[in-house]
């Protein structure tokens, strides 16, 4: 495992910025998504991280070593990083079974490999099964066909997977035939102390050496596990590949070719190939776009307990927010280059850094209304929608508009000042891709292109975020502190429903569970849940505060 560091990371093609001054810290054994639309550096970045990419400039430190550094002149190989890829396409030899593609490149690597006792592992293995005789029953049982006649690779793949053992070891137990004997368990028994006798001696010899086995059946030599640089042995390899494929449930499809596997299997295939080597980072590069979206769903499922399993540090790169969300542990979400923000799934959803942040994440969409307000004794009062008034209540009772106002604006300060010493240093090429506010949509009824003049913002104009859960369906007869709304459109999905709702010129999407569904025309009124709603600058597009907004006319 590994923990990974990006420090000022900048990618230039020419004068296109792909990556810009990013800064990310991945702790070891986490799951992180890179997330963004199409061509905001995700992939660049993983490339970079991998080494299939050259940074232009910055730091790159992977488990406390600098794999790339562009002022030592650092630049590890890709093939020297220990990191595993799955991309979107599987890229699975067709002339090769399923077993070959994932020990394919096994037999090469060649590095510092722990020792283990095998003959030692393989006499506690079978050990352990002639011990357990109602075990073997069980597993001879559910192998056996319609005539009753023992399936050798069923019974063989079920012990593999039963005891975690090799193909070698399976074949072993099978070789002593008990599933033709009339009394299993004696004989079994008997194997048994057989067994145990060869273990006690085994010990005996490492004990008279110095040595001794930790419960990996790993050899200990002064307190250490011994390790030798050589290449894995055919045994080894075996045990590799039982064990991945365990892990993502393909070992009955070993025989089989890739051609003869649906989609999911083969994707579970190209898993298997990727863990194999034991990387201490994975790099999956939307590896589940080529999926039908039932099939995505159970992968989402199969991926997080992947994770849980292996402990791996995994960088998904997606632009599918809903795989960000339900797989990460943390999110980083670029555009143009930039890192927007990087958080807890849940810590992105509900306190967005930004406009533009609030808008890619959540499905529906936030609804975004553009307001202008006053403040009085801590509150807003603003005017909004159809120009009705409306009351905004930070959710912290002693936030303070005018000392935020002034952090918000020192920052802009500080970074158009770290801009321009950037600009300064020599070499530094110009940005084409400019960043530029981001430019939101109102959800409005317009009949062919709305002409508007524009105004610049100014620091009394703010963007309202109303996620769709948070609109209030009150009662269909008129109440205080509510908004008549027009029912435009209705889309009942069984556990849920999701509304778009007219008032006067403006559209708000609202969703609710449960199984009632409003008539298109039919009028409902709404108001807002307290402490869901976002507040924006609509002049810089930061998040202010969240807060509860009441209707007042």
């Amino acid at each position: 495992m590994a923990e990974i560091i990006l420090e000022n990371i900048v990618k230039r093609f020419d004068k296109f910025y792909a990556v810009d001054n990013l800064n990310l810290k991945i702790d070891d054994g986490s799951f992180v998504t890179l997330l963004g639309p199409s061509g905001c550096g995700k992939t660049t970045t993983l490339r970079m991280i991998a080494g299939l990419e050259t940074p232009t400039s910055g730091r790159i430190l992977l488990d406390g070593e600098a794999v790339f550094d562009s002022e030592k002149g650092i630049n590890v190989p890709a093939n020297k990083r220990n990191v595993g890829f799955l991309f979107q396409n599987y890229a699975l030899w067709p002339n090769m079974t399923v077993y070959e593609n994932i020990a394919f490149g096994l037999s090469n690597i060649k590095k510092a490999v722990k020792e283990v006792d095998h003959e030692y592992r393989q006499a506690a293995k079978l050990h352990q099964a002639f011990s357990q005789p109602e075990n073997l029953k069980l597993i001879f049982q559910e192998s056996r066909n319609k005539d009753g006649k023992l399936d050798q690779k069923k019974a063989q793949i079920m012990l593999i997977d039963f005891y975690e053992i090799s193909l070698n070891d399976a074949k072993k137990i099978l070789s002593f035939n008990l599933q033709a004997e009339a009394d299993l368990s004696a004989k079994a028994a008997g194997l048994a102390a057989e067994y145990a006798e060869i273990l006690n001696k085994l010990k005996a010899m490492h004990k008279l050496s110095g040595r001794e086995l930790n419960e990996k059946f790993e050899i200990i030599e002064q307190g250490k596990v011994k390790k030798t640089v050589r290449k894995l042995t055919k045994e080894e390899i075996d045990l590799r590949v039982r064990a991945v494929s365990r892990i993502v449930k393909i070992g009955m499809f070993m025989d089989r070719y890739p051609n003869e596997l649906s989609g999911g299997q083969q994707q579970r295939v190209a898993i298997a190939r990727t863990l194999a080597p034991k990387p201490s980072v994975l790099f999956m590069d939307e590896p589940l776009s080529n999926l039908d979206a039932k099939l995505r769903l159970e992968m989402r499922s199969e991926l997080q307990r992947l994770h849980f399993e292996t402990e791996s540090t995994i960088i998904y790169v997606t632009h599918d927010q809903m795989e960000a969300m339900t797989l990460a542990n943390k999110i980083c979400l670029m555009e143009n280059g930039v890192l927007q923000q990087y958080a807890e799934p849940l810590r992105i959803y509900n306190h967005p850094a930004n406009i533009f942040v609030a808008d890619f994440v959540g499905n529906p969409s936030i609804n975004l209304v553009e307001a202008a307000g006053t403040e009085t004794a801590g509150k807003l009062t603003m005017t909004a929608l159809t120009d009705c008034k409306l009351c905004f209540t930070p959710n912290d009772a002693d936030f303070d508009f005018t000392r935020n106002l002034q952090q918000r604006q020192q920052i802009i300060a500080d970074k158009k000042a770290e801009l321009q010493a950037r600009q300064q240093q020599r070499g530094y090429v110009e940005k084409a891709n400019r960043d530029r506010l981001f430019r939101y949509q109102i959800a409005k009824i317009t009949v062919g292109p709305e002409l508007k003049e524009s105004k610049p913002a100014t620091d009394d104009d703010y963007v309202l975020g109303i996620r769709p859960e948070a609109v209030n369906i009150v009662s269909t007869e008129k109440q205080a502190g509510t908004l008549e709304a027009e029912v435009y459109s209705v889309m009942p999905t069984g556990m849920e429903t999701t509304m778009k709702l007219r008032l006067g010129e403006y559209l708000l999407t609202a969703v609710f569970f449960g199984g009632v569904v409003y008539p298109i025309g039919s009028k409902l009124y709404i108001n807002f849940k307290e402490r869901e709603i976002k507040l924006f600058s609509r002049k810089d597009g930061t998040l202010i505060t969240g807060g509860s907004l009441q209707i007042l006319v």
